[in-house]
């Protein structure tokens, strides 16, 4: 437990360190938040032609033995294919926009341990193993990264989309939710 609460603090002391170079990069990071907001919403875009393209052209039309119109379908397979590639292209903008992010405040940070690794004493670097202080700049950083950038933000984005689909779930069919949310404990 200790050890844990030690691996925290260390983590939030890095990140008040790395807190200048981050505003440095809040151009990129609300580009890449708002891409994830925009593939967010596109995802919730996505079934609608296929429920129209179901419901009003498929079913109607077998009910009333009149052939499916062909225009109407195309539109609807057009309308989804936009929404696809857009959701794609948006997917691809919030991924590069948080990677550059990431990169940029990385090499950053490492030059601040590099920096600070040089105004050290002789007594310091003689006592240091230097597996140790490498590992610290290149590996711990890198790892902080990865963590962000890798982990956190696709599990963001994840968190988002659940939200956003019992939302438009409960704004359909409340009831629906209810029974759909009994069994995700499960």
């Amino acid at each position: 437990m200790r050890e844990q609460s030690t691996m925290l603090s260390r983590l939030v002391a890095l990140l008040r360190h790395a807190g200048a170079t981050l505003r440095a990069e809040r151009l990129v990071i609300v580009g890449g938040f708002l891409a994830l907001l925009a593939e967010t919403g596109l995802r919730l875009l996505e079934p609608w032609p296929l429920q129209y393209l179901v419901d009003h052209i498929l079913l109607s039309s077998r009910e009333a033995g009149v052939s499916p119109s062909l225009a109407a379908a195309g539109i609807a397979c057009l309308i989804l294919l936009l929404v696809v590639a857009l959701r794609a292209l948006a997917a691809y903008a919030w991924t590069v926009g948080f990677a550059i992010a990431g990169n940029r405040v990385l090499l950053a940070i490492r030059a601040k341990v590099f920096s600070h690794l040089q105004i050290l004493s002789l007594k310091f670097h003689s006592k240091a193993r230097m597996g140790d202080l490498i590992t610290r700049l290149i590996d711990d950083v890198g790892m902080v990264r990865d963590v962000v950038v890798t982990a956190a933000m696709p599990l963001l984005g994840s968190i988002l989309l659940l939200t956003a689909m019992l939302v438009v779930m409960a704004w359909l069919n409340w009831r629906l939710t209810m029974i759909a949310l009994v069994g995700a404990p499960l």
